[in-house]
C-alpha cells in the first residue's frame, strides 16, 4: 500500500502573504504580465497573457530521488487561444540531476478551455540520477487567462491503478439482457448521479430507460421494473431485510448502497467511512460474472468520492467481522469489490457484494464514486462500466481492462512468456535478457501443438502454401492503444477449451500471422502525452530479415496506429482486389459486427481535446473511412511489402495520451476488431456476433450469439477462385 499522502509542494494550496506566492517562482516570457493573486481570497494565482505567443507560469523543485512512483496534479481553470499544436494551459515535471541538468521532461495534453476547474492529473517514475523534480504549471503560446488553483506532488509505494496483461476474461457475448425500464429511487433528482444515468439509460438503441423516483417509492410500484437502483442510506418498505432484497431480486437487478445493507443485516454487517486526504482511493476486482465483462480478477481502478475536507475522498467500507462472514455465507454473497487505500488497516476490505440470480442479480455497491468530477485520467469510466456491464448494456467484445507496464523490460518478458502459456504461439527474439532486448516477433501459425518457448530468430517454416499476414503497433513512442488491442486480439485466437475461438482454425488454415508488438521504444505515459518518437532502427532490420526469411508470400503488411481523434481510419496500397474488398465489406462489417457503443467522458466527434468543456459523458461510436493512399509505404519494411505484391495497411483508432486506461475496454475492442474484420478478409471474410441478440448479414444467414460468420475466399471472391483454378 502507499504510505500516508503527503503533498511534497510546499504551498500547494497556493496562498499568498505579504512576500508573494511563498515557495513557487514566477516564469514568464518577455512581454508577459506578472502572476497575481485572486482578488477575492488570496489563495491561487491568476495568469493573464496578452500576446498568442506568450507563454506564463509558476514552478518549484521538490527533492526525490530516482525510482520513485509519484502522482502529480494541478487544478486549473482557463480560457485561452493558441494555434500550436502545444498551445494551451499545461502541467510540466522535470527530473533533475545532482547538477540540475534536465534528465527527463513530461507534459500534460494542453487544455485551452475549461471554464470549470478541472483537476489534471498524471503518474510518473523518476529515472535513475534523479536528485530533484521541477513542477511547472502554466500556459504556453496561448493568450487568455489561465486560473492556478492548487497542485501536488505526491509518493506512491505501488501503482494504484492495476491489470493483468496475460489473463484471459472469458469468451462468448452477454446473455440478452431482460432489463428494459430502470427506476433510480432518490431523494435529491438534481444530483449529479441522477443526470449521469439518465445520460447513459436514455432509451436507445435497445438501452434500457431510466425512471427517476422518490426514495420513499413504494414495493408495488417498484415490481413494474426490471432493475431497481437504491444509492440511499435507507431502504423502500418492504425491502427492510436481507431475505426480502433477494426474493426481490429473484427477476431482476437491484443495487443498494453498503449503509442501506448494512440497515437490512440486523447488526450483521457495519460500514465504516474511510477518508484519505489528497488521495484517490480505489478498489479491485473479486468476481467473476456479468458485471465485470472486460475486467480480470485483481484489476483496480478508482472507487471513491469527494469528502467534506477539500482534497479529500472517501470511501465506504464493510467491517472485517465474523458476523458478516456468516452474513454472506448465509446469503451466498461473493465479494465483488476490496478497497486498495493507503494503509493496509483501511485495504481490502469490502466494497461491493454481488449474487447472480435466475432473473437478475444482487448487488451490494456504493454508486457515489459515479459522481467523483473526472480528472483528465477520467477515474469514474471503468465503474462506469461495471454498472452498465450489470444492466446488460456494457460494451462487451473483445476489449480488456488494461494499465501499461511501466518498463520495457517488463512488456518484452511477458511477451515470451505467451510462447510458454499459449498453443500455437512463437516468439522470435534474441537470446539476451528482456532488458537488453530492443525487437520482438511472435507469430501464429496454427502448426504448433505443444506448449513451448523459443528464441531463435529463423520463421516458422511450416506450410509453405499459406501466406503471411504482418501486424505492427507501438511504432511511435507512447502509442500503446495499438499494442494493447492487438494483444487482446490475438489473446482471443489462442483460447483453450472449452473457449476456443470460433473461426481459429479456418483463419489458420488459410494464412499465417506473425505481430511485431513494439517497433520504438515503450513508454507508460501516466496522463502526460506521449513522446511519439519514431521505430528503432532494430525494429526496421528485424522485420525486414524475418520478411526475407520467410517460408512463403507475404499476404499484407497491417499497422494499428492510434491517433487523437473519435474515428475508425483504414488507408491503404496493394492489390485492386484487397482495396475493393476493404472498400465494400469494412464498412459494413463494423456497423454489423463493431463492438457496442461505448460510454465515456469524451468530446463530441470532431472536436478537439483541448476544450473541456465540451467534454460530457456520451453514448458514441465512432465512424468508419476506407480510403486509398500510398502515404502507408513510410519505411522499408512497407515498401519491401508493397514491390512484393501485398497489401500495405494502416489502421487509426481513437487515441488520447491521458484517459487510455480509463477508456481501455471500448478502446482496445476497437482495435482488435478491425483487425480481426481486416485480417479476415485476406482469407474471405471472418466476423463473430459478440452481442445478445442474431445478426442479419446479408446475402448470408443470420449469425447466432457467440457464433463465427466464416466466409471462404473462393466463395466471396468466385472470380478469383475461378482464375486460379
Amino acid at each position: 500500500m502507499s504510505r500516508r499522502s503527503v503533498n511534497r509542494l510546499r504551498n500547494g494550496g497556493l496562498t499568498w502573504t505579504r512576500s508573494g506566492l511563498e515557495r513557487w517562482r514566477a516564469i514568464a516570457a518577455p512581454g508577459a504580465p506578472r502572476v497575481a493573486p485572486f482578488p477575492e481570497d488570496g489563495r491561487g494565482a491568476r495568469i493573464e497573457l496578452q500576446s498568442p505567443r506568450s507563454s506564463c507560469g509558476i514552478e518549484q523543485t521538490t527533492a526525490l530521488r530516482g525510482g520513485k512512483p509519484v502522482r502529480i496534479e494541478a487544478e486549473v481553470r482557463c480560457e485561452l487561444q493558441g494555434s500550436a499544436s502545444d498551445s494551451g494551459a499545461a502541467l510540466v515535471a522535470q527530473a533533475l540531476d545532482a547538477r540540475g541538468r534536465v534528465i527527463r521532461e513530461w507534459i500534460t495534453e494542453p487544455i485551452l478551455v475549461a471554464r470549470t476547474p478541472v483537476r489534471v492529473r498524471a503518474y510518473l517514475q523518476t529515472p535513475e540520477g534523479t536528485v530533484t523534480l521541477r513542477v511547472r504549471v502554466g500556459a504556453v503560446r496561448s493568450r487568455g487567462a489561465l486560473d492556478v488553483l492548487g497542485a501536488a506532488v505526491i509518493p506512491i509505494l505501488e501503482p494504484e491503478w492495476r491489470s493483468h496483461a496475460l489473463a484471459i476474461p472469458p469468451a462468448g457475448p452477454p446473455s440478452a439482457s431482460s432489463v428494459r425500464r430502470v427506476a433510480l429511487c432518490v431523494r435529491d433528482p438534481g444530483r449529479r448521479l441522477v443526470s449521469l444515468l439518465l445520460a447513459a439509460l436514455d432509451g436507445e438503441c435497445g438501452r434500457p430507460r431510466l425512471d427517476v423516483l422518490p426514495a420513499e417509492t413504494s414495493l408495488a410500484a417498484l415490481e413494474r421494473y426490471d432493475a431497481v437502483l437504491l444509492p440511499e442510506d435507507r431502504l423502500p418498505r418492504g425491502l427492510s431485510s436481507i431475505g426480502a432484497l433477494l426474493r426481490f431480486a429473484a427477476n431482476r437487478v437491484v443495487v443498494v448502497s453498503l449503509p442501506a445493507t448494512a440497515s437490512a443485516s440486523r447488526g450483521a454487517m457495519r460500514v465504516r467511512t474511510v477518508e484519505q486526504p489528497e488521495d484517490p482511493m480505489h478498489a479491485y476486482v473479486t468476481w467473476n460474472g456479468p458485471a465485470t465483462r472486460g475486467f480480470a480478477l485483481h484489476d483496480g481502478f478508482p472507487f471513491a468520492w469527494e469528502g467534506s475536507t477539500p482534497g479529500a475522498f472517501v470511501q465506504r467500507q464493510a467491517t472485517r467481522t465474523a458476523a458478516f462472514k456468516a452474513l454472506c455465507d448465509r446469503w451466498e454473497l461473493s465479494p465483488l469489490l476490496k478497497s486498495l487505500c493507503n494503509t493496509d488497516a483501511a485495504s481490502d476490505r469490502v466494497v461491493g457484494l454481488a449474487r447472480s440470480t435466475d432473473g437478475g442479480g444482487f448487488y451490494v455497491l456504493d454508486l457515489l464514486p459515479l459522481e467523483a468530477p473526472p480528472s483528465t485520467l477520467g477515474e469514474p469510466a471503468p465503474l462506469m462500466t461495471l454498472v452498465l456491464n450489470l444492466l446488460g448494456c456494457g460494451v462487451g467484445g473483445l476489449g480488456q481492462f488494461c494499465v501499461p507496464l511501466a518498463t520495457e523490460a517488463e512488456f518484452r518478458s511477458l511477451i515470451r512468456e505467451m510462447a510458454v502459456r499459449f498453443r500455437g504461439c512463437r516468439v522470435h527474439d534474441a537470446d539476451v535478457p528482456a532488458v537488453e532486448l530492443r525487437d520482438q516477433i511472435v507469430s501464429f501459425t496454427g502448426a504448433e501443438r505443444s506448449v513451448r518457448a523459443t528464441s531463435s530468430a529463423a520463421p516458422d517454416r511450416a506450410a509453405p502454401d499459406r501466406g503471411w499476414i504482418i501486424i505492427r503497433t507501438g511504432r511511435t513512442t507512447g502509442d500503446l492503444e495499438s499494442v494493447y488491442a492487438a494483444w487482446m486480439y490475438f489473446k482471443q485466437l489462442v483460447r483453450m477449451t472449452p473457449h476456443v475461438c470460433p473461426y481459429v482454425d479456418a483463419l489458420l488454415s488459410s494464412v499465417r500471422l506473425a505481430w511485431q508488438p513494439l517497433g520504438a521504444a515503450w513508454e507508460a505515459t501516466g496522463g502526460f502525452r506521449r513522446g511519439g518518437g519514431a521505430a528503432r532502427p532494430e525494429a526496421l532490420s528485424g522485420l525486414r530479415e524475418f520478411l526475407a526469411s520467410c517460408n512463403g508470400r507475404l499476404i499484407a503488411l497491417i499497422d494499428l496506429v492510434s491517433a487523437p481523434h473519435e474515428r475508425v481510419r483504414v488507408v491503404g496500397s496493394g492489390p485492386q482486389r484487397a482495396e475493393a474488398a476493404v472498400a465494400d465489406w469494412m464498412p459494413r462489417l463494423w456497423h454489423s459486427f463493431g463492438p457496442a457503443p461505448g460510454f465515456a467522458f469524451t468530446p463530441p466527434a470532431g472536436a478537439g481535446r483541448a476544450d473541456r468543456d465540451a467534454f460530457t459523458w456520451r453514448w458514441h461510436a465512432p465512424p468508419i473511412e476506407t480510403a486509398r493512399g500510398d502515404a502507408v509505404l513510410d519505411d522499408p519494411p512497407a515498401a519491401d511489402a508493397h514491390r512484393s505484391g501485398a497489401a500495405v495497411w494502416r489502421v487509426e483508432i481513437p487515441g488520447g495520451d491521458a484517459d487510455f486506461v480509463a477508456r481501455s475496454i471500448e478502446r482496445t475492442a476497437i482495435g482488435a476488431t478491425l483487425l480481426e474484420h481486416l485480417i479476415g478478409l485476406h482469407a474471405g471474410l471472418v466476423a463473430v456476433n459478440r452481442r445478445p441478440h442474431p445478426v442479419e448479414f446479408p446475402p448470408f444467414a443470420p449469425v447466432a450469439p457467440g457464433e463465427a460468420l466464416i466466409v471462404p475466399a473462393g466463395r466471396l471472391f468466385p472470380r478469383d477462385a475461378a482464375e486460379s483454378a
